[in-house]
């Protein structure tokens, strides 16, 4: 399976269950706003606190910026401009990106690493719940 297909999977997985839930309003003002663009109104009110927090984590703490080199001429980035759905995963290996030249390098996580931080979350939020 190619890492784009398996990205949209994981995405669908994400999304998985969002037909028929209730649906909480307080996720439009907790979800990141880049997903906003790619998330219809009614998916993210549908969406539970374990799924909205797995799609933050996507947009907000998916990549790292590179700063092991320092760059007196490169721009600050702006974190809230990132925009991981436009960008491409490798499956086991961070792709790298920049937004500008000369500029610090975006680190993509891969997916290895982005399917293991998702099922993270998902244990912390099953550890969390009351039986």
């Amino acid at each position: 399976m190619n890492i784009v297909k398996k990205l949209l999977f994981l995405l669908t997985l994400l999304l998985t269950g969002l037909v028929g839930k209730s649906q909480n309003p307080e996720n439009l003002v907790q979800i990141d706003e880049r997903a906003k663009l790619r998330y219809s109104e009614t998916d993210i009110l549908s969406m539970t606190p374990l799924q909205l927090a797995q799609v933050n984590f996507i947009y907000r703490n998916s990549y790292v910026i590179n700063r092991e080199k320092p760059c007196d001429v490169c721009p600050e980035i702006d974190l809230n401009s990132i925009d991981v759905s436009t960008m491409q995963r490798k499956a086991k290996t961070r792709a790298r990106y920049y937004q500008t030249v000369p500029g610090l390098p975006i680190d993509l996580l891969s997916v290895e690493e982005l399917e293991r931080e998702l099922k993270r979350i998902e244990q912390e939020f099953s550890a969390s719940t009351p039986e």
